[in-house]
């Protein structure tokens, strides 16, 4: 591939991403990893979702994330709740220690993204928010039609 900008900007966009979420730092009585943590948010606020559903979205083998499911069980969490007209979908919601947590991280995301952002000016802001929104909805029309 000649041009190499696509590959090079997605690079520039994971490194951000990871940025944001280098130095969130979360008093807790355990430790989780940032995927960990991010699963939790996304249970938290889009919850209940089906374990399938967030395997797909964080493009992890099921494997790999029944073992992470497992984790944030056995922490008290999340709750695994099978579905009553389907007993082989399993839904995960948070518990309120779950929801608590998870609290703490966006906020913690939020100060963090405010920090990184604060070398732009209002207008830059807006316009690198207007900016994100495009290329995601670009995302999603590319990955429906995928």
């Amino acid at each position: 591939m000649k041009d190499n900008r696509l590959l090079v900007l997605l690079r520039k966009i994971i490194a951000f991403r990871k940025n944001i979420f280098t130095d969130i730092t979360v008093e807790l009585e355990y430790e989780l990893n940032k995927t960990q943590k991010g699963i939790l948010m996304f249970i938290a606020f889009e919850g209940p979702v089906t374990m399938n559903t967030v395997s797909e979205r964080f493009a992890l083998e099921k494997g790999s994330f029944t073992q992470i499911a497992d984790t944030l069980e056995n922490f008290s969490l999340i709750e695994r709740k099978r579905c009553d007209q389907d007993r082989r979908i399993t839904y995960l919601e948070t518990t309120d220690k779950g929801k608590d947590f998870a609290l703490k991280i966006h906020h913690a995301t939020e100060v963090r993204i405010n920090s990184l952002l604060s070398v732009l000016s209002e207008k830059e802001k807006e316009h690198f928010l207007s900016s994100l929104e495009q290329v995601s909805d670009y995302i999603d029309i590319i990955l429906k039609g995928h």
